[in-house]
């Protein structure tokens, strides 16, 4: 699935998704400038879907780039305080939490790779291709576990 195939599924479910305002282009740009990186393509086109929020409630929480009261940001969840609590590597870019306390990441030095990185064995625990391997596969276990497929 593309990424807005993505986002069309998610209204799908409506009911047990939250979502943020997407964020704009110029918000990317000051983004990666602040941060001194470059974002993935996949990352920023989701951003312009949802700038994070929550997906099948309660689910993964995905992290947005503007700080919001409700769902914490992408430079809340890389703050040294809880990146000094496990040994993601630095590379690694937290971009949400699963609800179970795993951390979702995207390697940004392996053309943007989703890593499941288990926060009890402090080591990664699974891996994606892409952002849109990672949100396909968890839109088809929900459906499977719901009986739609």
């Amino acid at each position: 699935m593309t990424i807005s195939e993505i986002a069309t599924s998610f209204q799908k479910y409506g009911d047990i998704m939250e979502f943020l305002p997407p964020v704009s282009l110029i918000d990317v740009a000051a983004y990666e400038k602040k941060n001194h990186c470059k974002l993935p393509v996949s990352y920023v086109e989701l951003l312009k879907h949802f700038n994070g929020g929550e997906i099948f409630i309660p689910g993964t929480v995905i992290y947005g780039i503007r700080p919001r009261d409700v769902f914490y940001s992408v430079d809340a969840a890389n703050a040294s305080d809880i990146r000094n609590s496990v040994s993601i590597p630095d590379g690694y870019l937290i971009i949400g939490r699963l609800n179970f306390g795993d951390y979702i990441c995207i390697d940004l030095s392996d053309a943007g790779k989703v890593i499941q990185w288990d926060h009890e064995n402090d080591e990664e625990f699974m891996r994606w291709e892409s952002i849109e391997a990672w949100l396909t596969e968890s839109i088809e276990d929900f459906q499977r576990y719901n009986g739609e497929v």
